[in-house]
């Protein structure tokens, strides 16, 4: 053989027997483990939360492209699709599983009530003692909630907030009480300047009504709440007076209420009068105004909120006293008529003016 012949007879050989070996394939990672993220989650009915199933082999690595079968215990509660999205229906707890090549992987899933946001007006009645004596007051909340906590403010008129006119303030470490999945249940807060804190149950679906509240300051007492709406009437009480010439004073209060028939303190309350050469009005407060009188004849005032109006009569005359009894800090005088008029000091109410208005 010639050697040319030799070496093309050894290629031919060495490719033809490269050309009939074979190799063996990778042998295909069977899955190990099963982990769904989130492990846990809570959602509302009707709010939907994406699950991952993560695969793995026995040395740890990731798994890709094999088919995941997705279940879940209680479809009352929750429901999940082929891809792992579930879907709160109910109130209530649900366990979701992911299954692959017989391995499994689990979440828990909480459908919880949506939390309540109290935002907003709220009209509330209270009666509380203090200083040895029973009061009732009425006023207006506004809550500005910020997820779990609120704080706001607060504006009440009556007896117990001192001389029988509007008394705003701050309210703050608002939080709310409940079961977690089954909701809240109670809020609490703190009212300046005495830090009285005030305790209710959210009544209502969704809730419109605090009941059952309690208030501790100083001595305590009980209180009540509705959800506010627009001022729907305007009354002034009283809605007719008669007053002294000269200076005599007289104290009204509009009274705002809603469609409900509850009491509104809080919306801006403007005041006039149609005679002031007769008598003026001046409103420190937004609910309250003082009436002044100045010449005899007759005036009348006039309250207005958002849009709405309601009206007084005010008669300013002059008077002759038949006598005059005078106290340390209170005096008082009958016409030739009988008509009894005191002024001086009223920190009891002692003026018979039916307030804690002092008169001069």
């Amino acid at each position: 053989m010639k050697p040319r012949q030799w070496w093309l007879t050894g290629l031919a050989g060495a490719l033809l027997g490269c050309a009939g070996e074979t190799t063996a394939p990778t042998p295909s990672h069977a899955v190990a483990t099963v982990v769904v993220t989130p492990s846990l989650d809570v959602i509302n009915p009707g709010v939907s939360v994406q699950l991952v199933a993560t695969l793995t082999d026995a040395t740890g690595d990731t798994l890709r492209d094999r088919t995941i079968t997705w279940t879940g215990r209680n479809h009352g509660v929750a429901t999940v699709s082929p891809t792992g999205l579930v879907s709160g229906v109910a109130v209530g707890w649900d366990t979701i599983t992911a299954t692959s090549e017989g391995k499994s992987g689990s979440a828990v899933i909480a459908v919880a009530r949506p939390r309540i946001d109290i935002s907003g007006t709220w009209d509330f009645i209270d009666q509380w003692h203090t200083d040895g004596r029973t009061c009732n007051d009425t006023g207006t909340f506004v809550f500005v909630q910020d997820g779990i906590t609120f704080t706001g403010t607060k504006d009440q008129v009556g007896l117990c907030s001192g001389l029988d006119q509007s008394y705003p303030t701050t309210l703050s470490y608002g939080v709310f009480f409940g079961d977690p999945i089954l909701g809240d249940t109670a809020i609490s807060f703190h009212v300046a300047p005495f830090d009285c804190v005030y305790v209710a149950t959210l009544a209502g679906t969704p809730p419109d009504h605090l009941i059952n509240g309690r208030v501790q300051c100083r001595e305590g007492g009980t209180w009540a709440a509705a959800r506010g709406g627009a001022v729907r009437s305007v009354a002034i009480t009283p809605a007719a007076a008669t007053v002294v010439a000269g200076g005599g004073v007289v104290r009204l209060r509009a009274v705002l209420r809603d469609s409900a028939g509850n009491r509104r303190v809080g919306p801006a309350v403007t005041w006039t009068s149609t005679a002031p050469d007769v008598a003026t009005v001046a409103s420190s407060y937004s609910v309250t105004a003082d009436v002044t009188s100045s010449a005899p004849g007759t005036a009348t005032i006039i309250a207005t909120a958002e849009g709405l109006s309601g009206s007084a009569s005010i008669t300013v005359e002059t008077i002759a006293l038949a006598s005059i009894e005078a106290g340390a800090y209170t005096t008082c005088g009958l016409t030739p008529g009988g008509a009894g008029y005191c002024w001086g000091d009223n920190t009891y109410a002692e003026l018979g003016s039916g307030t804690w208005a002092q008169s001069a």
